[in-house]
């Protein structure tokens, strides 16, 4: 499964899919992030509104991706809404790790140059481990309230759409 892959299925996101896995994506990036930027990543002040601001960009632009690759992650491992919480809990944690710490890294790097005019490439590492060493709770909290922004939108999970 590669993300070229699963980014060119045959199935079209609707708009409203769309809407909803960028919604949940920016919302959950906010909430979360601000204490990742502070605790993990030592930003203050102006790189914890640049971070945020750049992951707000970012997460616009990946957040039907991200989508689409928990749902790869769904298919792949046959895992379903009626799956146990533990499983899709462990579906959650990979699609995370191999997604969302790049992503993290990315908006952390630009959070570092707008504030400090450097790449500070220590604390972009230590906030990326910080990610990692949270993503037991991150990744399948974030997959939890990405459903409940499709439930609130009316429309599928992302494990319903994974066995259509």
């Amino acid at each position: 499964m590669t993300l070229d892959h699963l980014l060119h299925q045959e199935h079209q996101y609707t708009r409203r899919e769309a809407i909803a896995d960028t919604i949940g994506k920016v919302t959950y990036s906010i909430l979360v992030g601000v204490g990742l930027d502070y605790f993990q990543a030592g930003l203050r002040g102006w790189g914890i509104v640049s971070a945020r601001a750049s992951a707000t960009a970012v997460n616009m632009v990946t957040g039907s991706p991200y989508a689409r690759w928990r749902e790869g992650w769904y298919t792949l491992t046959r895992t379903s809404e009626k799956s146990s919480k533990l499983r899709k809990s462990v579906v959650e944690l990979g699609a995370f790790n191999t997604f969302e710490t790049y992503v993290y890294g990315l908006s952390a790097g630009i959070g570092s140059l707008i504030s400090t005019g450097t790449l500070d490439l220590e604390k972009i590492t230590d906030g990326m481990a910080g990610l990692l060493y949270l993503s037991p709770l991150i990744g399948p909290t974030m997959g939890m309230w990405l459903n409940g922004t499709c439930k609130m939108f009316g429309i599928k999970t992302v494990a319903e759409r994974a066995h259509r």
